[in-house]
């Protein structure tokens, strides 16, 4: 219920504000919520718990309502790797099923920060959504994320043929941060086992992807969205850089397409499922997902991509006080229909019988269903665990 109020509370607040000086292109309703997002507190940016907490709020402040028409079930694939299963009704292994990472760029966001927004997404695409909860910097740099990510990827082609589900109807995305998880599941899929047994690769390779403001060169540092979106946004070159520095301190390996899939080599790239690549207009990111689709294009790779000029990273977040994002964000989740019809026309038919081929062990996870309420995040989380990480962001 406090939620809620201070959620309209913000939301008149933001009506009533006045467009930020900055950005004339933008969106003006968008605009008035950098001016509000200036006058909040900011978060100390040495302080990941503080950042965590802001990052949530700032996610529930402006975002459309919660609606709880969709069914939830939350699961804890270890001690800090979970996931959130969303459905509309009875529609277990029915339909397209959408395996979601989170952004924050690896830093920051939770299962709460985009709950809304995987809400949203099963409820308008009348589909299966899954959360993916994974290990984050500083606590757990490179390659954490990338390892739970696969993990939790190979958790839901189990279980979802264990409902039932079409394999052909299993695909993978996310936002900034995540949707660059997305796609390394996506070229680490294409790579054959090597010898060691404790590698494990993704059992499946995803049908399609879905990518939203994606994170594809982590050398970038002197494109012209990266100078010129430097401040005064909910996502600027500064905070990037940062996040990375977290997540890989090492400089020397950040032209790794594990962390630069635009790195990645041409024939790798043409392995690579159907895709769907959204960019916005006032997002550092924003050069380096146009420079992935025209590389996926030239390998040759189905793409369909999206442009919101007026939109800045993380608009997803805001269409409960803008009508503008409102309508960006429903064109950027209808584009799911679009590239899951585009990957059945290129799709093989499907044997009967067909199993995956697991990849190094077996998955034998052990899946745990958790209580239904919020898994509100524990301020005591970022406390250092033996021998992680104590880098400030």
């Amino acid at each position: 219920m406090l939620e809620r109020l201070t959620a309209r509370i913000v939301r008149i607040a933001t009506k009533f504000s006045t467009p930020h000086a900055a950005w004339q292109g933008m969106d003006r309703q968008v605009r008035k919520i950098l001016t509000l997002a200036e006058r909040l507190s900011k978060p100390d940016v040495h302080d990941p718990a503080k950042m965590r907490r802001i990052y949530r709020r700032q996610h529930l402040l402006w975002n459309v309502e919660a609606d709880h028409s969709v069914s939830t079930e939350d699961q804890a694939l270890g001690d800090q790797l979970s996931l959130r299963w969303y459905w509309l009704g009875k529609q277990e292994g029915k339909g397209q099923c959408l395996v979601y990472f989170h952004g924050g760029g690896m830093v920051l966001g939770d299962l709460e920060s985009h709950d809304r927004f995987c809400r949203f997404i099963a409820k308008m695409r009348k589909m299966t959504v899954v959360a993916v909860h994974y290990r984050r910097a500083p606590e757990h740099p490179y390659p954490a994320a990338i390892e739970d990510a696969i993990t939790a990827w190979n958790s839901v082609v189990e279980q979802w043929q264990e409902q039932g589900g079409s394999l052909q109807h299993l695909g993978i995305g996310g936002d900034g941060s995540g949707a660059t998880l997305a796609t390394v599941v996506c070229q680490k899929s294409t790579q054959p086992q090597a010898q060691e047994v404790d590698i494990v690769l993704p059992v499946l390779k995803p049908v399609w992807q879905w990518l939203v403001c994606p994170e594809t060169d982590s050398t970038d540092g002197s494109s012209e969205s990266w100078i010129t979106n430097s401040q005064d946004l909910l996502l600027t070159s500064q905070l990037v850089e940062r996040y990375r520095n977290h997540y890989l301190p090492d400089v020397d390996q950040r032209n790794h397409p594990d962390v630069s899939p635009l790195h990645a080599p041409a024939e790798l790239l043409a392995q690579l499922p159907a895709t769907v690549v959204i960019t916005a207009g006032f997002d550092p990111l924003r050069d380096q997902g146009l420079n992935y689709v025209r590389k996926l294009k030239l390998a040759g790779v189905p793409v369909a991509s999206h442009h919101e000029p007026t939109m800045p990273h993380g608009y997803i977040h805001l269409g409960g006080c803008s009508d503008k994002a409102l309508v960006a964000l429903d064109k950027a989740v209808s584009m799911i229909d679009a590239i899951a019809l585009q990957a059945r026309r290129t799709m093989p038919v499907e044997a009967p019988g067909f199993v995956p081929r697991f990849q190094g062990p077996p998955v034998n996870l052990q899946v745990q269903k958790l209580p239904k309420q919020k898994q509100a995040e524990s301020d005591a989380e970022v406390a250092q665990e033996p021998g992680t990480s104590n880098n400030p962001v």
